[in-house]
């Protein structure tokens, strides 16, 4: 593993921050790459038991997929996209579903994304489950000779559009959520933009006219949102297992909301956790989340009770919309998006190093003067 930088230096680190620095005189790059992850998974059943499944269901949809991936240095120049969809695939019974992009310049820059879905058998009367993957990787780095930039990308997308009939005009969603956004070597990414990740994690629906094509209803019945940054120079993570029960966060600039405020949901809540600086800025929860966040000034780095969630929806009598040749549609979707760079600027080190120096020997000329003879 590549050493890295602590920043900002604490006193016992004061010299060997100064000859890494005066050792960048020379032309060599610090060792510590920048790095940012994320691996969002979310399992799923609709509709979830208890509720009842309409013996003649018919299960239609598609599984909708992109993802996007960029490498890019100084030296040696180079430029390398890559992208797949955005496309769909027809959902069908065990299906397994994979796309990949990838993007590498020469040791210093990379992304990679993909997007997956699996499917478990499913038929005539029988409920539809599975799980969609969106992971993704950048890096940066400055080890060839003479490069001063690195840039390194990653986006990816999985979603499931499942048409299911006005049977499951109300119903129960169990969301699983499994998920992971992280940055490290931010230390030596204050050149440049911090190292970040996003990610996100919507369930939508629609109802439609089948004949016209007409959009009569639509609606977000649940909306999560992740992001982490490695602002200040300081790495951070934070995760879901929604199998284990536990959200996890160790960041000094980070957020995570969940929203269920849909007029259609049976149950509602809200969460909005902010922080910066390494302290809790935002702590708000209400409904089904009452009481969950940690308060306001709690240090960035703590655990809490988080299963997976349940979704009770009822969409009320369609018969408001006439008669009507009517199709209801539910989107479920996860992806992400993670960023690094690193940019070298040959004056900064030196005047740290100079700066730094200065600082050290300072105290020592106050202690000199302080002791010789006054006059008078």
């Amino acid at each position: 593993m590549k050493p890295s930088l602590q920043w900002p230096p604490s006193r016992n680190t004061v010299p060997a921050t100064i000859v890494l620095a005066l050792c960048c005189l020379s032309g060599a790059a610090p060792a510590a790459p920048v790095v940012a992850t994320y691996n969002v998974a979310h399992r799923f059943e609709f509709p979830a038991a208890p509720a009842a499944v309409n013996p003649g269901q018919v299960w239609r949809g598609a599984w909708g997929y992109s993802g996007r991936t960029g490498a890019r240095t100084a030296q040696p120049p180079c430029n390398d996209p890559d992208s797949y969809g955005p496309a769909s695939e027809p959902i069908a019974p065990n299906m397994n579903g994979f796309q990949l992009a990838a993007s590498f310049c020469p040791n210093d820059a990379g992304g990679l994304a993909d997007s997956s879905v699996t499917l478990n058998n499913f038929g005539l009367g029988t409920r539809i489950s599975g799980r969609i993957d969106a992971t993704g990787l950048a890096f940066a780095d400055l080890t060839n000779p003479g490069n001063t930039f690195s840039i390194g990308s990653a986006q990816s997308r999985s979603a499931l559009v499942i048409q299911s009939g006005i049977q499951n005009r109300a119903g129960r969603i169990e969301w699983g959520s499994i998920w992971r956004g992280e940055v490290s070597g931010s230390a030596v990414a204050i050149a440049g933009t911090p190292p970040r990740v996003n990610i996100f994690d919507p369930i939508d629906f629609s109802l439609f006219d089948i004949d016209t094509g007409e959009l009569l209803l639509q609606d977000r019945l649940l909306d999560i949102q992740a992001a982490v940054r490695g602002t200040g120079g300081f790495d951070g993570s934070i995760a879901w297992d929604a199998d284990a029960g536990q959200f996890v966060v160790n960041a000094h600039d980070a957020d995570f909301s969940i929203v269920m405020e849909s007029a259609f949901g049976l149950s509602r809540g809200s969460l909005f956790l902010e922080i910066r600086g390494g302290l809790v800025t935002r702590s708000d929860d209400t409904g089904l989340f009452d009481g969950l966040l940690p308060s306001l000034g709690t240090l960035g780095s703590f655990s809490l009770p988080l299963g997976s969630i349940t979704v009770d929806y009822d969409l009320g009598d369609l018969d408001r919309f006439g008669q009507r040749n009517l199709d209801l549609e539910f989107g479920f979707s996860g992806g992400g998006e993670a960023f690094a760079q690193r940019i070298s600027e040959p004056w900064t080190l030196p005047l740290l190093a100079l700066a730094m120096l200065g600082a050290i020997a300072r105290p020592a000329r106050r202690q000199g003067d302080e002791s010789a003879p006054r006059a008078g």
